[in-house]
């Protein structure tokens, strides 16, 4: 179970993203890593997600069963598209087996993503700006904002709340900048991993960790060299 014995920074997620996030997580069956630590009980099982509805998350545990039946508390870590999540749940009443291996627990109001950055980020000495486009061809909208930081897996960037409607967490993008002082524009794919509040109500800070492929790989040594001269 990647997360156990970790701590990696949390971003959390808003309701609306939340029920988004464990709706598709259940529609794909994906696994559920669970873990509990304490004095009544310490536990670590694997799950497949069934179901989930407005209240309840419907998980088949097999025989682990019991040791969620007795945790206060159980941990719980999916993950969508590449991006980690975590939250914490319990089960829904003494009651909460619905049939041999298969158990109700209390849907989360919010979960949070697991940030695990590779490598640190850090600030540019030239203010950059960001374009974002859906991944589809198909669709020529755009996003613009300003670069915050950078690394060599990732970026933050500062957007219009009034913007931000196609980028949710867990949303696949074209990301086009100009690093640095550089006069060439790196356009690189990436995945939006975190999705906060700027400072005021009218910005927002998007998290973006950029997908290991073909383009990625073309455009490290940039990065690196403009990660180089960063203050």
């Amino acid at each position: 179970m990647p997360l156990i014995g970790q701590t990696p920074k949390l971003q959390p997620v808003d309701a609306d993203a939340t029920a988004r996030a464990l709706a598709q997580a259940a529609q794909s069956h994906i696994q559920v890593d669970f873990w509990a630590e304490g004095d009544r009980v310490e536990f670590s099982c694997t799950g497949t997600l069934l179901g989930a509805d407005e209240s309840y998350l419907l998980v088949n545990v097999g025989p682990a069963v019991g040791a969620l039946l007795c945790s206060p508390i159980i941990h719980s870590a999916i993950e969508i598209d590449g991006a980690p999540y975590v939250f914490d749940t319990r089960c829904a009443d003494e009651l909460a087996e619905v049939e041999p291996g298969v158990i109700r627990l209390l849907k989360p109001a919010t979960i949070a993503v697991a940030e695990r950055r590779r490598s640190p980020r850090r600030r540019l000495r030239e203010v950059a700006e960001v374009t974002l486009r859906p991944a589809e061809e198909c669709d020529d909208s755009q996003v613009r904002a300003t670069l915050l930081n950078l690394s060599p897996d990732g970026l933050a960037c500062r957007i219009a709340t009034c913007d931000s409607g196609s980028l949710a967490v867990g949303a696949v993008v074209r990301v086009a900048f100009r690093p640095g002082v550089s006069t060439r524009v790196l356009h690189l794919n990436g995945r939006v991993i975190s999705v906060i509040e700027g400072g005021t109500v009218e910005n927002l800070v998007v998290g973006l960790e950029f997908i290991a492929d073909e383009r990625l790989t073309a455009c490290r040594d940039r990065l690196h060299k403009a990660l180089e001269m960063a203050d």
